[in-house]
C-alpha cells in the first residue's frame, strides 16, 4: 500500500488541503487514509494495459529465449565457428607440433583465396624456413631469411594427386561438421571458458575448443607419433599481399628448383 509520504509531492499537498478544509479534525486522519488507498489503486484501464504489456513482454522474452536456444545448439555452434575461420580476408594462428623428443612451432597465415604462408622456427644452423603455398597447397617459394636465399618452384596447371592431403585443415574441418560431437568436459583458455567438439578423419582425431561467442580458441589434433595444437587465432579484414607473394624478396639470391 502507498502511504501519504509516497504519493507525488503535488498530489500529496492537494489531498492534505482538501481534507483539512472539508473534514473535521476528529475524522481527518481516517479520511486522509481512505483517499490515499483509493489513489493508490490502479484504474481498470491501467490494469488492462498492465496485463497487455506483461503479455507482450512474456511473448518477446519467450521468442528471444527460443531463438537463443536454437542458435546455441551444439551443431549450429560448431558450424558457425568453422565458418568464421574461412570468412576473413586473412587468418593467422600458431601451430605447435609436439613430438616425443622435441617441439616445433610454426606461424601460419591463410589468405581467403587459399594461399598459405608458413613460417617455421629454426631447427638447425640454417635458421628459420618460410614456405609460401598456392591454392593447391603446393610450395611455390621457400625462403631462408638467415642466408637470404629464395628457392623458387614452378606452378602446375592441374594437380593430379590426392588434393585432400594438401588441402588446409580448415577445408577438411568444414567437411566434418556433421560428425562433430560435443565433449562433456569444459576448460579455460586464457581466462575464457570453452567447450569442445570431437571430429575424426582416418586415424587422426581432433578436439575443437570454442568459446561462448562461437569463436575457435584452440584445436588439438592427435596423430600417430605427434600432437598438433593450433592456437592464437587472429582474423584480418585486409589481405597483406606481400606475405603471400611468389616473387623473391629484394636482396635474396634465387635458386630455381624442379617440382
Amino acid at each position: 500500500m502507498t502511504s501519504n509520504d509516497e504519493l507525488p509531492i503535488g498530489l500529496r499537498e492537494s489531498v492534505n488541503a482538501v481534507v483539512s478544509e472539508k473534514v473535521p479534525d476528529i475524522d481527518r486522519a481516517a479520511m486522509l487514509s481512505r483517499v490515499e488507498r483509493q489513489l493508490a489503486q490502479p484504474s481498470r484501464f491501467q490494469v488492462r494495459r498492465s496485463h497487455a504489456l506483461a503479455a507482450t513482454v512474456l511473448l518477446a522474452t519467450t521468442s528471444l529465449a527460443a531463438l537463443f536456444a536454437l542458435r546455441s545448439t551444439p551443431s549450429l555452434a560448431f558450424d558457425e565457428a568453422v565458418e568464421k575461420l574461412s570468412s576473413p580476408m586473412m587468418l593467422s594462428y600458431t601451430s605447435t607440433y609436439i613430438y616425443p623428443e622435441r617441439v616445433h612451432k610454426q606461424k601460419v597465415f591463410h589468405a581467403v583465396d587459399g594461399r598459405r604462408r608458413i613460417e617455421n622456427e629454426a631447427v638447425n644452423s640454417r635458421g628459420p624456413l618460410i614456405c609460401i603455398r598456392d591454392d593447391f597447397g603446393l610450395d611455390r617459394i621457400r625462403l631462408r631469411p638467415k642466408s637470404k636465399v629464395a628457392y623458387v618452384i614452378p606452378a602446375i596447371e592441374e594437380f593430379e594427386g590426392d588434393s585432400s592431403k594438401l588441402s588446409s585443415w580448415i577445408d577438411r574441418l568444414k567437411k566434418l561438421t556433421e560428425q562433430a560431437k560435443e565433449v562433456p568436459e569444459r576448460r579455460t583458455i586464457g581466462g575464457i571458458e570453452v567447450f569442445g567438439f570431437t571430429v575424426s578423419q582416418g586415424a587422426d582425431q581432433a578436439i575443437v575448443w570454442i568459446d561462448a561467442t562461437n569463436n575457435v580458441r584452440e584445436v588439438q589434433v592427435m596423430s600417430a607419433g605427434f600432437t598438433k595444437i593450433l592456437s592464437d587465432f587472429r582474423s584480418y579484414e585486409k589481405l597483406n599481399e606481400e606475405l603471400f607473394s611468389f616473387e623473391p624478396p629484394s636482396g635474396y639470391s634465387v635458386v630455381h628448383q624442379e617440382r
